[in-house]
This record gives C-alpha cells, sequence and structure tokens, in this order.
C-alpha cells in the first residue's frame, strides 16, 4: 500500500483552498488529544477537489490509522475544517487497524448533529472488528434513540 507523509497532497491543491477560506479559528486539540474545531465553513454540505484528494490519502492508508490521523489533521489545518466523508473514511482506517479507541475518539468528535448513518456503521464496524460487543451494542442504542427522535 501506498505510504503518505505530511505534506503528501499537491501544494496546489492547498494554495487554492487559502484563498477560498473563510476566517474560521483555527482547530485546537483538547487535553486528551482530539481535535476540537468547527465544522462549518467550506468543508459542509459537499467535498471541494482539494478535500476529494485528502479522502484518497487517508483511504491509501489501509490500516495505518497514525498515518491517516496525520492526513486528517493536515486537512484540518489546510482547507479550514474536515468533512464527513474525510471523517468517515479516517474511522474506516482506524477500525480496520483494529485501533477501535482512535476510532471511537474520532467519531465522538463529530458533532452530534453531524453524525450520519454512514458514520455510526463506520463506527459499529470498528468496535465489532476488535470484538468490543458492549460498546457496539451501546453506541446501537444510542444510535437507535436518535433515530427515534427522528435525527438520524
Amino acid at each position: 500500500h501506498a505510504v503518505f507523509r505530511k505534506g503528501a497532497v499537491d501544494a496546489s491543491f492547498k494554495a487554492k483552498s487559502e484563498n477560498n477560506q473563510s476566517s474560521q479559528p483555527a482547530p485546537s486539540q483538547s487535553p486528551s488529544g482530539a481535535m476540537q474545531e468547527s465544522w462549518s465553513g467550506p468543508m459542509q454540505g459537499g467535498t471541494c477537489p482539494a478535500a476529494a484528494a485528502y479522502v484518497n490519502a487517508i483511504r491509501s492508508c489501509g490500516t495505518d490509522s497514525s498515518a491517516a490521523l496525520d492526513i486528517l489533521n493536515e486537512m484540518s489545518r489546510n482547507l479550514g475544517g474536515r468533512d464527513m466523508f474525510a471523517v468517515s473514511t479516517a474511522l474506516s482506517v482506524c477500525g480496520k487497524s483494529g485501533d477501535w479507541q482512535q476510532a471511537m475518539a474520532l467519531f465522538n468528535s463529530i458533532p452530534e448533529a453531524d453524525r450520519d448513518l454512514v458514520s455510526y456503521h463506520t463506527a459499529l464496524s470498528a468496535l465489532q472488528r476488535s470484538g468490543r460487543g458492549i460498546e457496539a451494542q451501546h453506541l446501537l442504542m444510542r444510535m437507535q434513540l436518535l433515530t427515534v427522535d427522528g435525527i438520524v
């Protein structure tokens, strides 16, 4: 599988995105190391060409969750946010690697209103692959409660 380093996505995408960025606060890390950022701006509602390049770079990480998360964080810095395609792809890489704790930290960093069926399914798959049945049941119950309320 391909190996990516920080800065692996073409610099021309970065230049284009910097010209289109709104004045958003930069993402910051919480004491636990989880990314805390705004989900509004150029990433919400669709994937721009630069974001698609990041999604492909994340997908190519295979089972290297550390590389996938580095690319996701690079996307946040360079594009001023991240979209659900990129987050769900990184969740999938974490699940395939067996890193269920990182997958759940990433899932939990998504504002509840922005979680969709794909993100729930990918988080559930990550838990299932790691043999975390109880955690998967708890997440499924949370999802069912939201479905009853008409949110998901």
